[in-house]
């Protein structure tokens, strides 16, 4: 009888032991699958680069995205962040508009919000005015790098940025704003890559700019 017992409690010890096996094997092929998953979706076809500015004495850390080609120069687009503290590729949000760009043969150009990975500052701090102020600082930024065309930057933003992109327009008329309140929206310039034509004045005006826009032959229509 003791010899049985003793026989039960070893096949019984076998299996936990076989059971604890594959349950630990199945969950490192799940972990493993979940991660080429992960992998997968973060794999964008694009060239990044790691850049700074400076503006107002403070130094800003910012990502530029090119297309996989060495080619160019590269139209470019410069994203304009809403409300919140907003690093350079929100949380990797923006990277599939910046690879759907640069399908299209457009460079994309971010910088995290003062006070943000890495950036000086405080974004707390900012007004409208000095939000407005620090795009044109990166448009002009941009205008002097190699590889991307001067001549065709935009602006693409959403949220708090339909009130910066109104102000942009305002200082620089190359600028024609899309929406003049905070939802989704999106700046055009000449030969901007994002385009949106003039929303407001009269018709002669947003029939100019239309044709701007149509002229440029943007990656997304008028």
């Amino acid at each position: 009888m003791l010899g049985r017992r003793r026989t039960v409690r070893a096949v019984r010890a076998r299996r936990g032991r076989r059971y604890l096996l594959w349950t630990l094997v199945g969950a490192l092929l799940v972990a493993g699958g979940l991660g080429g998953v992960v992998v997968w979706q973060n794999t964008y076809d694009l060239r990044e680069e790691r850049v700074v500015l400076r503006h107002h004495g403070h130094r800003l850390e910012g990502v530029l995205a090119r297309p996989p080609s060495v080619g160019g120069p590269f139209g470019l687009v410069v994203f304009v962040h809403g409300d919140g503290p907003v690093d350079a590729t929100h949380d990797t949000f923006y990277r599939p508009l910046w690879e759907a760009f640069a399908r299209a043969g457009y460079a994309s150009l971010s910088f995290s919000k003062p006070g943000v990975a890495g950036s000086e500052g405080d974004w707390l701090d900012q007004s409208m005015d000095d939000r407005a102020e620090e795009t044109l600082a990166a448009v002009a930024w941009a205008r002097g790098r190699p590889g991307i065309d001067g001549r065709r930057i935009g602006l693409w933003g959403a949220s708090q940025a339909g009130w910066v992109l109104p102000k942009v327009a305002a200082k620089d008329r190359a600028y024609v704003s899309s929406s003049p309140s905070p939802r989704p929206s999106t700046g055009c310039g000449r030969a901007a890559t994002t385009c949106s034509p003039y929303s407001g004045g009269r018709a002669p005006a947003r029939r100019a700019s239309r044709r701007r826009c149509a002229a440029a032959r943007r990656p997304c229509g008028c």
